[in-house]
């Protein structure tokens, strides 16, 4: 396009030249004949531009400068993380509720998002429902105890899931591991955010006392729960730089606790 108006200026200075010499009688058959190949030259010139320009382009002709002419690309929105405790299917052994029967050495995952058991067969695998789990040991570098939560209650109603056992005893410790899903938040006008929906995982940590379980919010919460003990747990925990807030330190403090039981 930028071609072609200069051939219109040009056009027109030639024509602006040829006037006068028309007036004074110099314009010639050449020069008539200059301006006639010139006036061909230039509408054959439009009509080939105005042909490869689409509809919308000959409304906006800038929109060939602005577009790069490259595919429409964008990244695949991906599932990033699993509904798995143990990604890995372990060795367990998993004590029913039926009869307290035992099943021993099979590989197994727990599927935290169904609440279940997935167990490796020669069938692949099979979903074994919680309900009829009473409890089961996961066998990796180390051994782990998970009981169903249902045989406990959080604030007077049966809790759901499995509770790792820390620490056994009067006054037991427990592990909550739950998940989180994040979904995309993508903002395309701003080019911020994931595409991806994320699967995270996050822990609580209660005590029982009895059948009914208690979350381990505070420090000064949990050394209140300890009665006459709380201030001999107290002294052990500023003795031994022991913190209430994570799982070696609770650990630590249910373990000296229940020895004072």
């Amino acid at each position: 396009m930028e071609n072609l108006h200069w051939l219109f200026c040009f056009v027109a200075t030639a024509l602006n030249l040829i006037n006068p010499l028309k007036r004074m009688g110099t314009a010639d058959f050449s020069i008539k004949k200059l301006i006639n190949s010139l006036l061909i030259v230039l509408f054959f010139t439009a009509t080939s531009q105005a042909q490869n320009l689409s509809a919308g382009a000959r409304v906006m002709p800038m929109a060939e400068s602005l577009l790069n002419g490259l595919p429409i690309s964008r990244p695949a929105s991906n599932v990033i993380g699993d509904i798995y405790l143990n990604s890995k299917p372990n060795h367990s052994t998993i004590t029913l509720y039926e009869n307290n029967q035992v099943m021993e050495g099979y590989l197994v995952r727990y599927n935290i998002y169904h609440n279940e058991l997935d167990v490796t067969t020669q069938n692949g695998e099979r979903a074994l429902e919680s309900s009829r789990i009473k409890s089961f040991v996961l066998r990796d570098l180390q051994t782990n105890t998970f009981v169903n939560a249902r045989d406990y209650n959080l604030d007077g109603v049966p809790f759901l899931g499995f509770l790792e056992l820390l620490v056994d005893g009067p006054t037991p410790l427990f592990k909550f591991t739950y998940l989180i899903i994040k979904n995309p938040d993508y903002q395309p006008a701003l080019n911020t955010g994931s595409r991806d929906t994320r699967i995270l995982k996050d822990d609580k940590f209660f005590y029982a006392n009895g059948k009914e379980l208690y979350e381990t919010k505070s420090k000064k919460k949990l050394l209140a729960s300890f009665g006459e003990k709380a201030n001999e747990v107290e002294k052990f925990m500023k003795i031994n730089y022991v913190s209430a807030s994570n799982q070696i330190g609770l650990t630590k403090i249910f373990t000296y606790y229940n020895s004072l039981q």
